[in-house]
């Protein structure tokens, strides 16, 4: 049984990269189709789901597929027009961001940080992601595509992750610690054993399943 799958293919190797602020990515190797894929990717990790888009494909010549997924409609890199805006809720620049990139937002965004009146504001000819940046910050609200591919933004509550994991290694110096869970469902900007978790790698191999936890 595959440790991931992504469309129901078995992933022989790779990493599923999930950062605090910012966009998901999986690079990963699968036993080569016919033809590379496109469109749609739908990662499944352990009781996992991440709904993304393939942004890159190709073989390898080793009898291999290599594949770049990244989270939502991967449209967060596409350079957009300019637009202002005056005295209105940050929801409407926001949404707008989002729109004209493809993406959507999360019914679970910060109603307060979408509430917030912003007087002013230019939108710059950027791509989506520094735009979505930029608007962000007016708050100082956090944002991150979700696993379901949605767009979350807002200030973060450092949950407690009640993963159950075993300790592998702990890196002091560089704040890394590797765990093995058959449930790995920690999240960036949870917090596991009393520590802010700010980045989460899962590590496929024909071996298993690890987990890396960057923190804070």
């Amino acid at each position: 049984m595959a440790f991931c799958t992504v469309n129901e293919i078995p992933v022989l190797s790779g990493i599923v990269g999930l950062p605090r602020i910012g966009i998901w990515s999986a690079d990963v190797d699968l036993p080569a189709p016919a033809s590379a894929p496109s469109g749609a990717a739908s990662i499944a990790l352990g009781s996992l789901t991440f709904v993304g888009t393939f942004a890159r494909a190709g073989f390898d010549g080793r009898g291999r597929l290599r594949a770049w997924v990244v989270g939502g409609a991967a449209g967060l890199g596409k350079t957009l027009a300019p637009k202002s805006y005056l005295g209105v809720p940050l929801r409407i620049p926001l949404q707008d961001v989002l729109t004209d990139a493809g993406e959507k937002l999360s019914p679970a965004a910060d109603a307060a940080t979408l509430a917030f009146q912003v007087p002013a504001w230019s939108r710059m000819r950027a791509v989506a992601s520094a735009s979505l940046a930029a608007i962000a910050a007016v708050t100082g609200a956090s944002w991150r595509v979700l696993s379901d591919g949605t767009v979350w933004v807002g200030p973060e509550s450092w949950l407690k992750s009640d993963m159950v994991a075993s300790a592998i290694s702990f890196e002091p110096e560089a704040r890394r610690r590797t765990v093995a869970s058959l449930t790995p469902k920690i999240l960036p900007g949870q917090v596991f054993e009393g520590e802010r978790v700010v980045f989460v790698q899962h590590l496929i191999d024909s071996d298993g399943l690890r987990t890396v936890l960057h923190l804070e």
